[in-house]
């Protein structure tokens, strides 16, 4: 039986890069009975999702820990993410004691890598009218949270940046025209990120004794 301790909206509407038209995005974290982490016979469940319209996927709290301190950004937003739909205890806890899992070097490894998967799905010059403009948005969006957590081991969901209305023009309408400056702002943030890494002061690393201890009385709960 799985326990939903945090949940939230993630996605477009919480970087407020959205339109009326916009899904939700729900991400959550959630526990299962002990059992099913120490039993050796049972095949134990990482995610969960709710079949709809929209996207809505869970992570199991272990798996959601392990994930965290790997830096992934997916992840990372759900404990800054503002729009709760629901919280526990636990789920406050793990928000309000989040940089405990914050590691500066794999911060920095994994928006890299977010960035080039999204690259790897986008075709400026002939692009998909949905695929393309947004994985141009997220490339550019993840590149920045990366940015002022390596910084300041903190970033602002809303994405707030000079170039937010260039961003919602190539999400909403995107054209050929914007290549030679959407290339120029998608190098102009991954330049931000490896300067961010190379000069920022904060040493980030998990407090794996904290986390240990956390999960020990989450599921003896």
């Amino acid at each position: 039986m799985e326990t939903i301790i945090h949940k939230v909206v993630v996605g477009s509407r919480l970087h407020k890069l959205n339109n009326d038209n916009s899904d939700y995005d729900y991400r959550g974290i959630f526990t299962v009975p002990l059992i099913e982490i120490i039993s050796p016979f049972r095949r134990q469940k990482n995610t969960s999702w709710i079949e709809g319209k929209d996207d809505d996927t869970s992570f199991e709290l272990t798996n959601f820990v392990k994930m965290a301190t790997s830096g992934n950004p997916t992840v990372l937003e759900i404990l800054w993410s503002d729009m709760i739909i629901e919280s526990s205890v636990l789920g406050a806890i793990l928000v309000d004691q989040k940089w405990h899992l914050l590691d500066t070097e794999r911060i920095y490894k994994a928006h890299l890598g977010y960035s080039f998967n999204q690259q790897k799905k986008m075709d400026l010059y002939n692009p998909d009218p949905i695929r393309t403009p947004k994985t141009i948005c997220a490339y550019i969006r993840a590149l920045r949270q990366g940015t002022q957590l390596l910084y300041t081991g903190n970033f602002d969901t809303e994405y707030n940046y000079p170039d937010r209305d260039f961003l919602l023009e190539i999400k909403y309408d995107y054209k050929r025209s914007m290549v030679g400056r959407v290339s120029e702002l998608m190098q102009q943030a991954r330049q931000e990120l490896e300067e961010a890494y190379t000069k920022t002061t904060l040493v980030l690393k998990p407090n794996f004794e904290w986390i240990e201890n956390f999960l020990l009385s989450a599921y003896n709960a």
